[in-house]
């Protein structure tokens, strides 16, 4: 979708601090975050950090709390991560627009020669454990806007465990290249429980995040946002109390069939 350049508005910039501590904790059926609380900063379980890897966080860092253009560029360490207006408004519109906007999602825009470039960052929300549960399916909204002439490339991961490699869940994305003319784009990636089954009923912690992977480069970058994370989940099944007695009767059966053999082989050696 072709649109003029959004427009740039003067704002003040409040910062929230990282809570590398909070996790989130699991309950009922599903898990969601729409990110419209941003305004107090970032939502428990969620961190955003620099100089991420594929298989370490990075360094942790800080959100512009206060509500951000689209378009407004970083300027001092930890505003490239912002709160920013959902796109379900259109891409036209103004900064003022977008700030008056209560659907709100967590905005990241890497400006280069800023404080911090955090072409290679990451956001991410991390799962106390997910013991007791099973099934578990993924839904995320990621949207670009193309402000520059520049591209970046990014992975929604996730791990289990505090260590070791992340694992790539659907496509790399590519944010759009203003040269070839202003756009926007939406897309929602999904996981079903096939592709997630390493998170059943783990006692470790899971972590999901966005990435960014493509480090070189020297360019502005368009914004990418994340919006209406969804993870929905089912109670581990525990067997009824007629499996149970199946497999007691199978293992008396096992025990009798093996004495029986014990004595067999007894007799058998001492005729």
């Amino acid at each position: 979708m072709k649109s003029p350049r959004i427009i740039l508005i003067a704002l003040s910039i409040g910062f929230a601090t990282v809570n590398s501590s909070a996790q989130v904790t699991l309950s009922g059926t599903a898990y969601s975050q729409d990110f419209d609380s941003l305004g107090s900063g970032l939502p428990s379980g969620w961190t955003v950090y620099t100089n991420a890897t594929s298989t370490t966080f990075g360094t942790g860092t800080t959100i512009v709390s206060a509500t951000t253009s689209w378009a407004t560029g970083g300027s001092s360490a930890g505003s490239d991560f912002r709160n920013v207006s959902s796109d379900n408004i259109t891409y036209t519109t103004t900064g003022a627009t977008q700030a008056a906007n209560t659907d709100r999602a967590l905005g990241w825009r890497s400006i280069s020669g800023s404080a911090a470039d955090t072409r290679d960052g990451a956001a991410m929300v991390s799962i106390s454990n997910t013991s007791g549960f099973e099934n578990f399916s993924l839904s995320v909204d990621l949207f670009t806007i193309s402000l520059t002439g520049g591209s970046q490339t990014y992975d929604l991961e996730y791990r289990v465990g505090s260590s070791g490699a992340f694992t790539q869940i659907g496509s790399t994305i590519t944010t759009p290249d203003a040269s070839a003319g202003e756009y926007s784009n939406q897309t929602t990636i999904t996981a079903n429980p096939v592709t997630l089954s390493a998170m059943n009923d783990q006692s470790e912690s899971v972590y999901f995040r966005l990435r960014g992977t493509k480090t070189a480069g020297t360019s502005n970058l368009d914004i990418i946002a994340i919006d209406n994370f969804a993870l929905s989940f089912s109670a581990t099944a525990v067997p009824e109390p007629s499996s149970f007695a199946a497999m007691a009767g199978l293992a008396m059966l096992g025990f009798a069939a093996s004495r029986r053999r014990r004595r067999e082989q007894f007799s058998a050696t001492s005729a």
